[in-house]
């Protein structure tokens, strides 16, 4: 591709966490949950580095993405702090919890100050309980990205995170094994991987998200290929 054009759109990402509720520094009888292992398909010494996981937020009844958006505008105002927030749920219990998904707090206790402008803006909040264990996490999200590539699309805000376009749909537990046969196919590379769907002009592309270092494009299309590869062998 000569040209790189940067896109700016939306979509979602479906991926596996382990989590745990929080007790101290959210505001008082509320349900909020942090990410254990930020990416634990890739292998790393330290998951999170020097910044917090990311925190959800989980409300009485769902939030639509404009609304969040517009609301998170003005709380950020307010705030006098940067954090990006997007719409969410976690599944768990056979249940699922609408949330707001935040990062990029600087410390936890940023964390009670933000839900007092949330709710202050008309964000009610779940009633707290203990929790931890494994979520299925779906977020719908804003992009900025950049197509480097035929299918290779890379993220302008989180660089390592990259998006390879596949030729099927892949439902969640479907993804999961074919992931892990994907990996045993390519145990030289390093990475963690989620479903993806990004709004285009010309359709709906379905993607598979790569959380790695990796910047070579040539080892991503190959993980692109032996996703469609082992995936047409179950779809």
């Amino acid at each position: 591709m000569n040209e790189k054009v940067a896109i700016e759109t939306f979509g979602n990402i479906t991926k596996e966490e382990n989590i745990v509720s929080l007790e101290n520094n959210i505001r008082k009888g509320t349900f909020v949950v942090e990410q254990l292992e930020a990416y634990p398909g890739y292998h790393h010494a330290d998951p999170f580095g020097t910044e917090m996981g990311h925190i959800f937020l989980i409300l009485e009844s769902p939030i639509e993405v404009m609304d969040l958006m517009r609301l998170s505008k003005k709380v950020e105002k307010l705030f006098e702090k940067k954090f990006d927030a997007v719409v969410g749920q976690l599944i768990f219990d056979n249940k699922i919890y609408p949330c707001i998904r935040v990062k990029n707090l600087k410390n936890y206790q940023q964390i009670e100050e933000l839900q007092m402008w949330f709710f202050d803006a008309g964000i009610r909040f779940a009633k707290g309980r203990k929790v931890k264990t494994t979520a299925l996490i779906k977020l719908k999200k804003p992009f900025y990205i950049e197509e480097v590539a035929e299918n290779i699309y890379h993220d302008l805000n989180d660089l390592k995170h990259w998006y390879l376009a596949v030729e099927n749909e892949m439902p969640w537990t479907l993804f999961k094994k074919i992931t892990q046969l994907v990996k045993n196919n390519l145990p030289e590379l390093n990475f963690d991987a989620a479903t993806t769907g990004i709004y285009r002009k010309y359709g709906f592309v379905d993607a598979v998200r790569i959380y790695t270092t990796e910047t070579d494009i040539e080892k991503l299309q190959k993980i692109r290929d032996t996703y469609n590869m082992v995936c047409k062998k179950f779809v």
